[in-house]
């Protein structure tokens, strides 16, 4: 019987460095992100929203 993992009582969000490209909007798909100092491309996006003018602080 495997025992069930516990999750964390607050997750701690990173800001992450996104590089874009333009399409018909500014900033419309990512084509690659900085995480934990090393840059990872994007290979596929699979899916997207748009949330203008939120701010997470």
């Amino acid at each position: 019987m495997r025992s069930a993992k516990t999750l964390p009582s607050k997750i701690e969000l990173e800001k992450t460095q996104v590089e874009c490209r333009s399409g018909y909007k500014a900033n419309e798909y990512p084509v690659a992100f900085v995480c934990q100092g090393a840059r990872l491309e994007a290979e596929e996006t699979v899916d997207r929203w748009y949330e203008g003018g939120i701010d997470p602080e």
